[in-house]
């Protein structure tokens, strides 16, 4: 598998927990480096997300994090998860850890950790949250790709506020 094969299933898991169209997020770069152990944890909880074992992700992204505190995708994973478990701050953390964690070359990796933020407080109204978010993901983006950053600004303007429980 490659890193590529990971960052694939990993885009797919955000299409899902996006639950909307994400065709104008940056595309990941080509790269063929060898997988990590922590790399096939944090995939494996992605596929286990996709497939709705919300609590068995959660634990294999987890492993991912014990296996390699230093790799972003096992936080990135944990985050869906959370996200699905109906953890919305704790999914938004993650997501930003993620953020953290990834290099400030790996603009894409960044890019979508901005995004899994923002749609984690979209996806249960908390509107007030998600929208500077949405602008930071669209200000991060804009000089490389101005396709993703008006996506953000129009996704945006959707988010329906509710009544949720922190």
């Amino acid at each position: 598998m490659t890193r590529t094969i990971c960052i694939t299933v990993l885009t797919s898991a955000l299409t899902v927990f996006a639950g909307a169209r994400a065709d104008a997020q940056l595309a990941p770069l080509n790269q063929s480096v060898a997988p990590r152990a922590a790399d096939d944890l944090a995939s494996q909880s992605v596929e286990t997300e996709l497939a709705g074992d919300h609590p068995k992700a959660l634990k294999l992204a987890d492993d991912a994090i014990k296996t390699d505190p230093n790799n972003p995708w096992g936080r990135y994973a944990k985050g869906g998860a959370l996200g699905s478990l109906q953890r919305t701050d704790d999914a938004a953390a993650s997501f930003r850890e993620a953020e953290q964690h990834f290099s400030t070359v790996e603009i894409w990796g960044k890019s979508i950790a901005i995004w899994g933020q923002a749609n984690a407080f979209f996806q249960v109204g908390r509107c007030q949250e998600a929208l500077p978010l949405y602008e930071r993901y669209a200000s991060f983006v804009e000089k490389v790709d101005q396709e993703a950053a008006a996506f953000a600004r129009r996704f945006e303007k959707s988010c329906v506020p509710r009544t949720a429980t922190r």
